[in-house]
């Protein structure tokens, strides 16, 4: 994928934060649309998907994953894996 891509996508990942001190959770959950979704990738970012929050608040043990940012309006992106994405050309 580069920059200005067309792509759609019917799966993201939404930020929930980490609920136990001191357990490996999900700090990203996985969130299915009700419909596919067209936007434009503005950008890469490595986050951290899973983590242990420690008594003073820090994140230990992360694993992260790859996920672009793609811009559906000028609002919010929408962080999705390569894998979820396919690309989409505009149809008249």
């Amino acid at each position: 994928m580069n920059l200005g891509d067309k792509v759609r996508f019917s799966r993201e990942l939404v930020k929930i934060g980490a609920k136990y001190f001191n357990q490996h959770e999900e700090l990203w959950q996985e969130v299915s649309l009700t419909k596919p979704v067209e936007g434009i990738v503005c950008g890469k970012r490595r986050i951290s998907r899973y983590g242990k929050v420690g008594h003073d608040c820090l994140i230990y043990d992360e694993e992260y994953q790859q996920v672009y940012l793609v811009a559906t309006d000028l609002r919010r992106f929408h962080r999705v894996p390569e894998e979820w994405l396919e690309r989409w050309t505009y149809e008249s």
